[in-house]
């Protein structure tokens, strides 16, 4: 909920989630927060967050959509830590601190920067991150022909080329569904028995 401020360590460790969403309201969030999540798919963090916890989304092996927002600082050490299926993320020209092993084993990663080749070479990256031409990091994502995938619909966690985004914009343009909040479809969450009748109806 909204109303939703602190998340403690490891709330979320090991449980079976697909899809989160954490409002802006939320100011802190835990260490581990979902450490060992295999089926986690997407998350989008809130504004409300400055830093990416240590380990928060380590040996999240299914991974593929994370959403940053522009008030992130620091990334945490082990926050990507073997999310051996993310292969696109935007890092915003606010993050300044990347700490050790934070994507150590993210060997699919393509990192989108929103800032100049030379803000990122002043970022402070830890050991083991191997985050750099090699891996071929993209600068000033805001322009769309650099980075090639755009929220649709309004929704953050649903972007172009997804295989669902052309029937999002249809059922949305349609209001056949409006999502689960302003900014969010959670896309890989489960429909329940009364969205099912409603959609179907």
């Amino acid at each position: 909920p909204v109303s939703v401020t602190s998340i403690g360590d490891e709330a979320f460790r090991n449980t079976g989630l697909l899809s989160v969403s954490i409002p802006g309201s939320a100011i802190d969030l835990g260490d581990n927060l979902f450490n060992g999540c295999k089926s986690l798919v997407s998350v989008s963090l809130g504004s409300g967050i400055t830093t990416v916890p240590t380990g928060i989304f380590s040996s999240c092996y299914e991974l593929k959509r994370v959403t940053l927002p522009t008030t992130v600082k620091t990334i945490e050490t082990y926050a990507f830590y073997g999310c051996e299926e993310l292969s696109n993320l935007v890092i915003p020209a606010s993050v300044t601190t990347i700490g050790d092993d934070a994507f150590n084993y993210c060997n699919k990663l393509v990192v989108y920067y929103t800032g100049s080749a030379e803000q990122w070479r002043s970022v402070k990256t830890g050991a083991r991150n191997y985050l750099g031409e090699e891996l071929g990091v993209r600068y000033e994502n805001h322009r769309a022909d650099v980075y090639p995938y755009q929220p649709v619909s309004g929704f953050a966690d649903v972007v172009s080329g997804e295989y669902f985004a052309d029937a999002v914009t249809w059922a949305t343009s349609r209001n056949i569904v409006t999502g689960t909040s302003a900014t969010s479809f959670s896309p890989f969450g489960l429909v329940t028995r009364s969205q099912a009748v409603t959609i179907l109806w």
